[in-house]
Order: structure tokens, then sequence, then C-alpha cells
């Protein structure tokens, strides 16, 4: 998997390069993270969808590789000073973004905050979400008054007989540019599966 975009992977000092690799089995969708610091940025470098079962095979074995990509002549330490891997049951949610719109404008400068639908299914149950560990392509869930309690609360909204869960989304927190682009959903529940879904949104900065 290659980048698009040009972009400086390579730092000629001994500064640390952070990298989150993450990967959804049920739909070949890989993504790929950089930074500079331990903050895991809202944005992957590289997202894109790869079948590594058709690679790999039932069984494989994880390790890393790296190289300059310069002649051989000249040389490089590439040192792993940490890693961990986790595997964690990811479920695909169908989330609905402001409720009854059809156009999904928000915008950052004037509104304060917006809902979101976490919608119900006969295999899921949206109540059982964390209010506290919802991000919606980095913004958090707005607290109620001065209280810790995040506003959230439960309804049908599609009207499927299923109850849903609303939140209010914190508008400038999002990491978004202007225009048209999907927005992530990425949460977790109270039995510790991880959840992600995704809508549409059209910014106005």
């Amino acid at each position: 998997v290659k980048t698009q975009d040009p972009f400086e992977l390579v730092t000629q000092n001994e500064t640390p390069r952070y990298v989150w690799i993450e990967y959804e089995g049920s739909t070949d969708h890989i993504r790929i993270y950089l930074s500079s610091n331990d903050l895991k940025p809202a944005v992957p470098l590289i997202d894109d969808f790869v079948d590594l079962a058709s690679q790999t095979g039932e069984q494989a074995f994880v390790g890393f590789a790296a190289t300059t990509g310069a002649p051989s002549v000249h040389t490089a330490t590439h040192r792993i000073l940490d890693w961990e891997f986790t595997y964690t049951n990811l479920i695909d949610v169908t989330i609905d973004i402001k409720p009854g719109s059809t156009n999904n404008f928000i915008n950052i400068s004037t509104s304060k905050s917006f809902p979101v639908a976490i919608l119900s299914s006969a295999e899921f149950d949206a109540t059982q979400v964390i209010p506290s560990s919802i991000s919606l392509a980095g913004a958090s869930v707005k607290l109620m008054g001065k209280g810790s309690h995040k506003m959230c609360n439960e309804q049908d909204v599609n009207g499927d007989l299923l109850i849903d869960l609303v939140c209010s989304i914190i508008a400038d927190e999002m990491i978004v540019e202007a225009g048209e682009s999907m927005a992530v959903l990425e949460a977790e529940t109270f039995n510790g599966d991880q959840i992600r879904g995704s809508d549409i949104v059209r910014i106005i900065l």
C-alpha cells in the first residue's frame, strides 16, 4: 500500500515516529495513522482496502521490516522502541448525523453542537454504547450543564420500534475540512466491543 501524496516518513535524527495500524477483517478496510507524538491523529495517512487473507492464508506471523529506499551505499538503523498487538470485536453500525436532515450541513463557526444517532438493529443494541467513549471525527459528546454526564438520550429516531442512542456532538472539536466528507464515529460498548459507523457531512467553516 502506497500513499497518494508525498509525506515525510523518514527523519534524519532520532525523533520517534508513532504508528497505528487498524484492520477490519469483515470489510478488508485498513487504516494507517502516523504521528510525531503519542496522540493518534483523527485522519489516517493511508485509508484503503486490502484483502490480507488472500495474501497470508489462515495463519500469519507479525513482524517488522524497514528500508531507507536509498542506494545500498546509504545505511540507517531502525529500532522498534515498543509495540502492542490487540484484537477487538469491531462492530459496524449505522449512524445518522442530524436525524431528519437530508443535507447534514454543519457550520463549525456558528453551531455549538449537533445531534448524531447511533441506530439499533436486530443484532446491535445502541443503548449499550458508553457515551463518554464516543468520538465523531475527533469530536466528543457535549456535557450536560456543568456536570459530568454526557448529553445523550434514548429514543426511536427511525420508527423501527428499536431504541436508538442520540447524542449531542461538540461541533468545533471536529477535525474536518470544508466541503463534503465522510465523518467516522468510533465508540465502545459496556461489554468491551468496539463500534464504528460513518455518515456524510457538509462542513462550513
